[in-house]
């Protein structure tokens, strides 16, 4: 599957799930975060690796009150 297509579908799962505007965010967000960290790794275990250095870093978002949720236009 394209990258483009691969958006697309995670796009409209996250729509197909009522929540709040900034759950969804929150979801846009870290979404974003996993490609980017999935493209630059190797293997699934430099992935996880990768994923548990982005949260100690602080590089997801993990509250709906997360000041950077402000900045994602839908």
């Amino acid at each position: 599957m394209r990258l483009d297509a691969q958006i697309q579908a995670s796009r409209r799962f996250d729509q197909s799930i009522p929540n709040d505007p900034y759950e969804h965010r929150m979801d846009l967000w870290n979404n974003e975060i996993g490609r980017r960290l999935g493209d630059e790794a190797s293997g699934k275990d430099e992935l996880a690796r990768g994923v548990l250095q982005a949260m100690e870093q602080g590089q997801l978002v993990t509250s709906i009150e997360d000041a950077r949720l402000r900045s994602v236009y839908l």
